[in-house]
């Protein structure tokens, strides 16, 4: 139907933005440091592999995506490629950040999978196709040897049958991966699944019913993918599918057959949740068919029956401790303590680096009793399952205004700049819940005002004034798009001006657009 195409590539492109906006990184590699790897060498079938491009200390950047513990250790899905964490985690540098070149223009994660020393990574980015913006994919990547060096499987390698396509790699992603003994099952749009028991030298496909592969059949198109023992979940735009049998044989759930239970058909999100000897399925469900409803939904009994939970959104992932089940939405963060009764919002925000994550929340992972958090503003890091936060960012460096220099390490890049203050995320959008982060640097203390003005240079909105600051620092403060008097101020062009008590000064530009 002209409607299921128009739909399948609106969820394709908003899927995209999500990873985009969580996962817009250049590059992923990890390597361990601190030690001498046994390297676990690839077979000349899988040569050449990709070699090591860049090692630098430091989380990799601000757009967080996947985060996953494995094994004693923690890896996050960061700006620049993938961080390892190496410290105590309450600062950026704990953590270990590598590079790899990647051959497609904005190229992000969107799936991550680790055991020991072998890690696979998928990667989507968007091209052009008919004169419209349309999703794609670009196979996957395997590391035998913590990282060192890689192996690239392109879309033409997984599906052999589009060897020769002029674009093999449209609407084909991988959104996540699981494994089973030594077999590991890969999520597409465009291709339902894939496994491969032998490190890619072979690859089987599977799809959820006899006939062939049909771009217009929503069960076709995958995205989340969960294993349990011997049952693999797949969660695609048609509904939940479950196949006890290594995938000969598979039964749908869908809003239709639950009644409504699974309140929407495009599934984003899986996960498994061991409580006691009971396994729950934990899913988020979107609208794909025409009246469909965002929401989480249950399953304690293998899909015999479905429970709809109270949270009328969707998630992009779960985590787990105990009985306390927390979600990731657009919307921020989410915790359940009976099983889906009630949601409670979790506000993210750090009172000393004056920073707030409330939107568009994707990673997280539970490690003990400290909880980790990843969203397009940042990692969030609470050592107690979510009453305080510690939200970790990548400064965006400007010179410091009172003597014009760099606060902490420079790069070549850094020295050509004369930038002294920096507003992001700009354009913003405060009915959005949006703000904006006012970012700037001071070599010494100082009392700092800073001061919001309409288009016509009316004050709009003292942001802070006279509050000390302290140096040589990396500051910024937030704003929300109000006003002085608590109204959130008319789309249009504002300015802010810093002003220290020595006179220092720096001036920048937002855009208010709803």
């Amino acid at each position: 139907m002209r409607w299921q195409s128009f739909l399948l590539e609106g969820c394709f492109m908003k899927m995209l933005r999500v990873h985009r906006r969580a996962r817009s990184v250049a590059c992923w590699l990890f390597v361990i440091l601190g030690g001498i790897l046994s390297a676990v060498e690839l077979s000349t079938a899988l040569s050449p592999a990709e070699a090591l491009k860049e090692v630098r200390p430091g989380l990799g950047g601000n757009d967080i995506g996947d985060i996953v513990w494995a094994d004693g250790a923690l890896y996050v899905a960061s700006g620049d490629g993938i961080s390892r964490l190496i410290g105590g985690g309450a600062h950026t540098s704990d953590w270990v950040t590598s590079d790899l070149e990647l051959d497609k223009p904005e190229e992000g994660i969107s799936a991550l999978w680790v055991r020991g020393d072998t890690l696979w990574v998928a990667t989507t980015y968007s091209t052009v196709y008919q004169d419209k913006e349309i999703p794609a994919g670009n196979g996957l990547r395997l590391s035998v040897d913590g990282g060192i060096t890689w192996r690239h499987f392109r879309t033409e390698d997984i599906f052999s049958e589009r060897e020769g396509f002029s674009f093999p790699d449209n609407y084909t992603t991988c959104y996540d991966i699981a494994s089973v003994g030594q077999t590991m099952w890969f999520s597409f749009t465009a291709g339902f699944a894939v496994r491969t028991s032998d490190q890619g030298r072979t690859w089987e496909h599977i799809l959820p019913d006899a006939s062939g592969f049909d771009f217009e059949n929503a069960n076709h198109h995958a995205n989340a993918l969960v294993a349990c023992e011997d049952t693999i979940w797949v969660g695609t735009f048609g509904g939940i599918h479950r196949s006890t049998d290594d995938g000969q044989t598979w039964i749908r759930y869908d809003r239709a057959n639950t009644q409504g239970a699974i309140p929407g058909n495009f599934i984003p999100a899986l996960a498994v949740q061991r409580w006691g000897e009971t396994s729950i399925l934990w899913a988020g469900a979107k609208p794909f068919e025409e009246g469909g409803r965002e929401g989480v939904s249950t399953t304690s009994d293998s899909g015999a029956t479905w429970v709809r939970t109270s949270l009328d959104r969707s998630a992009w992932n779960f985590a787990f401790k105990d009985s306390i089940v927390w979600a990731t939405t657009d919307d921020g963060l989410f915790r359940t303590d009976d099983f889906g009764a009630v949601w409670t919002p979790v506000p993210i925000e750090d009172p000393i680096a004056r920073e707030r994550i409330d939107t568009d929340v994707v990673g997280i992972a539970v490690v003990g009793d400290t909880l980790w958090v990843g969203s397009n503003k940042g990692l969030a890091r609470s050592i107690d399952l979510g009453e305080t936060w510690t939200i970790l960012k990548v400064p965006v460096k400007t010179r410091s205004l009172d003597e014009g220099k760099y606060v902490g390490e420079m790069t070549e890049a850094d020295s050509a700049s004369t930038v002294r203050t920096y507003a992001f995320q700009n354009p913003f959008s405060p009915s959005q819940h949006e703000v904006v982060r006012i970012q700037y640097s001071l070599s010494h203390p100082a009392d700092v005002t800073i001061r919001i003005y309409d288009f016509a240079s009316r004050p709009v909105k003292t942001l802070i004034q006279d509050a000390g600051r302290t140096g040589p620092e990396n500051h910024g403060e937030n704003w929300d798009g109000k006003n002085d008097a608590g109204e959130v101020v008319a789309n249009g062009v504002y300015f802010y001006r810093i002003e220290t008590d020595r006179g220092d000064q720096g001036f920048g530009k937002i855009v208010v657009l709803e």
